[in-house]
């Protein structure tokens, strides 16, 4: 993972992004951050599946109201690299979508798991499948992407 998208916002900005691990409380943070700012959107990206079009990344990032996003694609990039498929996106697309995040001024926020116990239990609560080989494999791709890029860490 050499490369990823727009740097923290500095001030005030109309798209916020939560990225990390299932259960780490982005889908709530997501909720109540939009309701502070008053987003236009909410909007969720799930893990992408087999036929997932990469260009709706571009469609959001050019949208014309405030939003606020509960994943966006660094969470492809994480989770291809975890789970060995190939990333539906290229040099050429992470670069383009940085620019378009950058002059958006786009905060992005990464929640790194700290209590992995935490996270298991409100996974297997939801009824979803714990693995926690890649669990630490998903949280250290998040951090590193994080720390590389300058992201805010919020330890969960």
């Amino acid at each position: 993972m050499s490369h990823l998208v727009a740097k923290k916002s500095k001030g005030k900005t109309d798209m916020v992004i939560f990225e990390g691990a299932d259960g780490t409380g982005k889908s709530y943070l997501s909720k109540q951050k939009m309701d502070k700012m008053g987003a236009g959107l909410l909007l969720h990206f799930d893990k992408p599946v087999k036929g997932f079009d990469k260009y709706i990344y571009f469609h959001v990032a050019l949208l014309k109201v405030p939003v606020v996003l509960d994943r966006f694609y660094m969470s492809e990039l994480v989770y291809s690299d975890v789970y060995g498929r190939q990333c539906l996106l290229d040099y050429m697309d992470v670069n383009c979508l940085e620019e378009l995040m950058t002059k958006r001024e786009a905060d992005v926020r990464v929640l790194i798991v700290k209590n992995k116990q935490l996270i298991e239990k409100r996974l297997k609560s939801r009824g979803e499948e714990v693995c926690g080989h890649c669990l630490d494999r998903i949280n250290e791709g998040y951090k590193e992407l994080g720390e590389c890029y300058g992201y805010e860490l919020i330890e969960i």
